[in-house]
């Protein structure tokens, strides 16, 4: 006769084993202390547990770099710094310093540097209309 169909786990340092049966019986992993479980949402979301969340500092908003590294799921956090318009503009105005400091030193202003980068980019952007 069979066993009745109950359900016990029995827990030992490493492993849950879940017992289904008299004589049925599958080891589970379970998380070490440091390890949380959750679940995986809809389109492959899942929510950070709140006290990893506040134990890195990861806010609403905030991005995260995610990599696979030997079959497991790594999350980090990444730091950024806030910038306001075009990284693009920046790096180009950070190319043309150069030239910038050279026109300002044969005494060119601010404004006359600017109307002229204005009156390039116009022209640019004429072309191509």
């Amino acid at each position: 006769m069979l066993a009745p169909f109950f359900l016990q786990t029995i827990l030992t340092k490493a492993t849950s084993f879940v017992r289904i049966s008299e004589n049925m019986t599958f080891p589970i992993p379970i998380p070490t202390t440091d390890q949380r479980l959750v679940r995986v949402q809809e389109k492959g979301q899942i929510t950070l547990p709140a006290e990893v969340r506040k134990s890195l500092g990861i806010k609403k908003g905030d991005l995260v770099a995610v990599s696979e590294e030997t079959g497991a799921v790594v999350i980090k956090p990444v730091q950024t710094t806030h910038t306001t318009g075009s990284l693009w503009l920046k790096e180009l105005y950070d190319y043309f310093a150069p030239v910038r400091q050279e026109a300002i030193t044969k005494g060119y202003t601010e404004a006359q540097i600017n109307d002229t980068i204005d009156q390039a980019v116009a022209a640019v952007r004429a072309e191509g209309a």
